[in-house]
C-alpha cells in the first residue's frame, strides 16, 4: 500500500463510490504488521511441529548426546553418529520457530512489502473497492470469496497463495459487522458455485471511473514468462541442499555404526535421503529452467496519465508515473514494470494498428 493517505473520510469514500450506503462498510487506517501476523493462517501441521514435535525433539537430542557419552567405548563411529542426531533433533526446534507466526510474516512482508500501509474504502454485496492513496482497485466477489471473517477483522484473500491477504483488522472498520459480512461471504461462495464457468465475466472496470476520452483500449490474451530463477527461489534450493547433505551424512554414520544391519533408524534416514534429494533435483531443474510460460486475460485502457488494467474480476487503476515503461517495438510489445508486478501491452490485443500506433508515438523506443 502507497504510504500516503488519501484526503477523504471513510464515510465520504462510501458516499462517493456507491449510492447504496447502508449496504456497504467503510474502512480506513494502516495496515500494520501485527495485523498481518494475527491473521496469518494457522495450519494443523504448523501447530502440530509447534506444540508436539517441538518438546520430543529437544527430549530426544538430550537423550542422545547421553547416549554418545556412555557408549563412545563401544565403536569409533557411535560419538559421530549421536552426535550428528543431536544436532539434527537440535535443529527441528529451530526450524520450528521459524513457523511461528511473527517469523513466517516477517518472511512474506519481505517479498510483498504492498500488503502493509494505509487503505481506504468499502466492502459490499459485490466485492472491495480499495484505494491506497496513490492507486484505485477493485476486487470482485468471486475474486475474493476465500476471504475470512476473523475476530481480529477480516482476511481478504487476493490470491490462491494463502499467504497474499489484506488484514483488515476491526479497528479500520467505522462499524464493524462480522454477521453482515458472513453473510456476503456465503453470497459470494454461493454465487461463484452456482455461476457456470462459460459465463461472461462482468466489467469490473466501470467501478473506477470512465476512462479518459483519449484513451487506447485493449482486450486480450498475453503470455508472460515467469522468471523462476529469484534470490528466493535459490536460497529455497541451497537450504534444502544443506538438508539432503546432512541428512545423507547421517545415513552414511547409520551404516558404518553397524555395517549390515538396517534398522528402523537407518532405513528413516534412507527415506528421508531421498525425500530430500527429489525436492533438491525439482527446485534446482525450475531454477535452471529461467522462466515458465503464464498466460493471462486482461483488459483496459491506457490515457496520458493513467493506465487501466483488468483481469480475474479485479481491476487497477494507476498513475503511470507508478511504472518504469519499457518499449520493444521490434517485438510489438510495451512492457509496463510496476515494483511487485509486469504488464504487457502486445500488438495483437488492440482494437487496430492506429491504435498500436498511437502507443508507439506516446512511448517511443529508447
Amino acid at each position: 500500500m502507497n504510504p500516503y493517505q488519501p484526503g477523504r473520510s471513510n464515510a465520504e469514500l462510501a458516499a462517493h463510490s456507491d449510492p447504496a450506503g447502508d449496504e456497504q462498510l467503510a474502512f480506513g487506517g494502516v495496515i500494520t504488521a501485527h495485523d498481518f501476523a494475527v491473521m496469518i493462517p494457522h495450519r494443523t501441521i504448523v501447530q502440530f511441529l509447534l506444540v508436539v514435535v517441538t518438546p520430543v525433539c529437544v527430549l530426544c537430542a538430550v537423550t542422545a548426546i547421553m547416549m554418545a557419552l556412555a557408549e563412545v567405548n563401544r565403536s569409533p563411529w557411535t560419538l559421530p553418529m549421536v552426535l550428528a542426531v543431536g544436532a539434527v533433533l537440535i535443529g527441528m526446534p529451530i526450524g520450528a520457530y521459524q513457523l511461528l507466526a511473527t517469523q513466517r510474516a516477517g518472511r512474506i512482508l519481505k517479498r510483498r512489502p504492498d500488503l502493509l500501509g494505509t487503505v481506504q474504502g468499502t466492502i459490499s454485496v459485490d466485492g472491495m473497492l480499495l484505494n491506497d492513496g496513490l492507486r484505485r482497485h477493485w476486487f470482485s466477489a468471486t475474486s475474493i470469496r476465500q476471504s475470512r471473517v476473523l475476530k481480529s477483522g477480516v482476511r481478504v484473500q487476493l490470491a490462491q497463495d494463502p499467504y497474499h491477504f489484506l488484514a483488515l483488522s476491526t479497528r479500520l472498520f467505522d462499524h464493524f459487522d462480522p454477521d453482515r459480512l458472513k453473510s456476503w461471504l456465503r453470497q459470494w461462495r454461493h454465487r461463484t458455485a452456482t455461476t457456470p464457468p462459460s459465463t461472461p465475466p462482468i466489467a469490473c472496470a466501470t467501478r473506477l471511473g470512465m476512462p479518459p476520452a483519449d484513451a487506447v483500449n485493449f482486450a486480450g490474451q498475453v503470455t508472460l514468462q515467469i522468471p523462476t530463477d529469484t534470490p528466493e527461489s535459490r536460497k529455497q534450493a541451497w537450504s534444502l541442499t544443506a538438508q539432503l547433505v546432512i541428512a545423507f551424512a547421517v545415513l552414511i554414520l547409520a551404516c558404518l555404526s553397524e555395517p549390515g544391519n538396517w534398522n528402523g533408524f537407518t532405513l528413516a534416514a534412507l527415506l528421508a535421503t531421498i525425500s530430500y534429494a527429489w525436492a533438491v533435483f525439482a527446485t534446482w531443474r525450475l531454477i535452471l529452467q529461467g522462466s515458465k510460460p503464464h498466460t493471462i486475460t486482461q483488459s483496459g485502457w491506457i490515457g496520458e496519465n493513467e493506465l487501466l488494467i483488468e483481469s480475474a474480476g479485479n481491476a487497477s487503476r494507476c498513475p503511470l508515473s507508478c511504472f518504469h515503461i519499457h518499449p520493444i517495438h521490434d517485438q510489438d510489445v510495451i512492457w509496463f514494470a510496476g515494483e511487485l508486478s509486469m504488464i504487457a501491452i502486445t500488438k495483437d490485443i488492440l482494437a487496430s494498428m492506429d491504435e498500436w500506433q498511437r502507443l508507439i508515438d506516446r512511448f517511443p523506443a529508447r
